[in-house]
């Protein structure tokens, strides 16, 4: 009989275990700020050159700026609402 309960205690266990693990990080915060920051910065410079051949640089610029800003606009309510979620 003693088997059974600790076999139960050690299945609760690792559901528990598990369950811990669900609710960690699985990428550091400033590796993926930084990741952001280096696929934005590519994805605005890609908008602005492929830009250039319709409009001029000044006006791609403008375009390839609002499209990084774009990304953190929607980094920023995604955070947000995971923040006001998990209450954190």
């Amino acid at each position: 009989m003693a088997k059974r309960s600790s076999r139960k205690a050690k299945k609760k266990k690792r559901v528990v275990d598990s369950n811990v693990q669900e609710n960690q990080n699985w990428l550091p915060t400033r590796g993926g700020l930084i990741a952001l920051a280096v696929v934005t910065l590519v994805l605005a410079g890609w908008v602005t050159v492929q830009g250039m051949e319709v409009n001029g640089f000044g006006e791609s610029l403008l375009w390839g700026l609002g499209f990084g800003a774009s990304i953190w606009v929607v980094f920023g309510l995604v955070f947000f609402v995971n923040k006001f979620l998990r209450g954190r």
